[in-house]
């Protein structure tokens, strides 16, 4: 008899079926009829009873089932097609997993499985809902340019060495709540067209390491943040101003500002290559200066995260990301390096608009200067350079700078008639960045016209374990979480139709009364 076709590929040993018109033998026929006598099956619990863990390209008919199964060697499912569901819960993976390019047409359920090996999902299909909720991976786990189409569940998920969903692609829903990555989750140029949502990220471990730097949001894209720090997660080349972001904590600067950590990587470069410029040596391995178009790229994601929180009208964070976005403009400059450049001007008398302190420190800076100047170019007239003759000056450069047009001493020399000149000009635009900056970090986020704090509109479908809402899924068309705990249903744009506290979901088989919406 002949061996199955895909001898040379992947050294299959077993002798090919008869039924099958390729040549392939029972494992790796695509018949949808070949288990009808239970042969495949029994083939299947074989090689699983011998440890012989390669199904490469195998075909699975039906409903797979390897629930709870230990397996010890690498098990090997690379090109493999589950037209049934596939439910591997329970199952642990001591030595490596390799899942890639494997088509999930049906339920794919790891829930709760162990991966101590490497795990490799890489150009995996999931054309239905895929279950990773606590799942464990001990090592790497590589989900890069995988494509799920319907719910992909990652709850509660461990994640000890880097996850890698780099070009993956999420259709309908992802789900990262209240997972642990220990170490980089890389979502780099990943593609969402539904609904992702990182909620609690890393509730108790070490801080959370993000890529999402050039993520593919389609128009009907929902990516959420919610009660997680932000303070090591890079979103170069990524629109800011399409995400929500609810309860995050952002890079604190020196000096409390609130920073992405793009920008703060900037500045490490900054440093290394000024540690390699002033040594003098080769020896000395450190990154290029940044580019004018590394600052652009950052200054484009200030603006772009500027104008998602003022849509929400929380000015003090818009206030913050506006710096940002102004010093990364005034450093892609080669006028940077000018003492008066405008930029460099407004930064040092305002910080951008947004320093009050900044910007009253200048302003008496400026009168007591104009004083000073004032008394040495007029001090004939004043009484030299005694405190009457400064306290005199002061009260003309006052006088003269809110617009009063003192009469009681006109200045006698050149110096002192340009310097008179100057005050209304200066102090009063000095005084008018004071005020801006003052309104800036004053400000307070306004409720919008129901009385409510802003916050961003959640999806509504499904349950999850921990909140509800009674609704009817036909009368509902968002939902909206608001502190503490209560959720607004609303069925257009008109005002709010029922407002509720979130209730934990009862325990036991006891279900929400009625078709449920689920908050996600």
């Amino acid at each position: 008899m002949a061996i199955c076709r895909l001898h040379n590929r992947i050294g299959c040993t077993l002798y090919a079926w008869g039924k099958d018109p390729d040549g392939l033998c029972l494992l790796h026929s695509r018949q949808e009829n070949k288990d009808q006598d239970g042969q495949f099956t029994d083939v299947v619990k074989k090689q699983l009873a011998e440890e012989d863990y390669n199904f490469q390209f195998v075909f699975f008919p039906g409903p797979a089932n390897f629930f709870g199964k230990k397996f010890t060697k690498e098990a090997r499912f690379d090109g493999a097609i589950f037209s049934g569901e596939a439910k591997f819960s329970t199952a642990s993976f001591s030595i490596g997993a390799n899942f890639s390019g494997v088509n999930f047409f049906k339920r794919a359920d790891f829930f709760e499985a162990i991966f101590s090996g490497e795990a490799n999902f890489i150009a995996a299909t999931f054309s239905a809902e895929a279950d990773f909720n606590s799942v464990a991976f001990s090592a790497n786990a590589n989900f890069s340019h995988a494509t799920f189409s319907a719910v992909a569940a990652f709850s509660w998920v461990t994640f000890t060495k880097e996850a890698a969903f780099s070009e993956a692609t999420f259709k309908e829903l992802g789900a990262f709540s209240e997972a642990s990555f220990l170490e980089l989750a890389d979502f780099s140029k990943a593609t969402i067209s539904g609904r992702m949502v990182f909620i609690s990220i890393n509730p108790s471990t070490k801080p959370f390491r993000g890529d999402f730097i050039g993520l593919e949001l389609s128009k009907e894209a929902i990516l959420r943040f919610q009660d997680l720090s932000l303070a090591q997660v890079r979103f170069y080349g990524t629109d800011l101003w399409r995400p929500e972001f609810h309860h995050v904590a952002w890079h604190r600067l020196r000096g409390g500002r609130q920073a992405l950590y793009d920008e703060v990587l900037l500045r490490q470069r900054e440093a290394s290559f000024a540690k390699r410029f002033l040594s003098f040596s080769r020896q000395v391995s450190a990154p290029e200066s940044p580019t004018p178009n590394d600052y652009g790229e950052v200054e484009r994601l200030y603006r772009n995260l500027q104008v998602n929180y003022e849509s929400v009208n929380d000015y003090k964070s818009s206030g913050d990301f506006h710096y940002g976005e102004m010093e990364k403009h005034r450093l892609a400059s080669r006028w940077r390096w000018f003492p008066l450049y405008w930029y460099n001007l407004y930064w040092l008398s305002s910080g951008y608009g947004e320093r009050p302190l900044r910007s009253v420190l200048t302003l008496w800076g400026l009168l007591l200067a104009f004083s000073g100047f004032f008394l040495g170019w007029e001090g004939e007239l004043l009484g030299g350079w005694t405190w009457v003759g400064f306290w005199q000056a002061l009260l003309y450069v006052f006088q003269q700078g809110t617009l009063q047009k003192p009469d009681w001493l006109k200045p006698a020399t050149t110096g002192g008639k340009f310097l008179s000149a100057m005050m209304p000009v200066l102090i009063p635009g000095q005084t008018a960045l004071f005020l801006l900056a003052l309104r800036n970090r004053l400000g307070r986020r306004k409720c919008d016209a129901y009385g409510l704090p802003p916050f961003g509109y959640l999806g509504c479908s499904g349950r999850i374990d921990s909140l509800y809402c009674d609704l009817p899924l036909d009368k509902v068309s968002y939902a909206r979480l608001m502190p503490p705990g209560i959720i607004v249903m609303d069925g257009g744009d008109g005002p709010p139709d029922k407002v509720r506290r979130a209730l934990p979901t009862p325990a036991g088989p006891a279900q929400p009364p009625g078709p449920s919406a689920v908050i996600l």
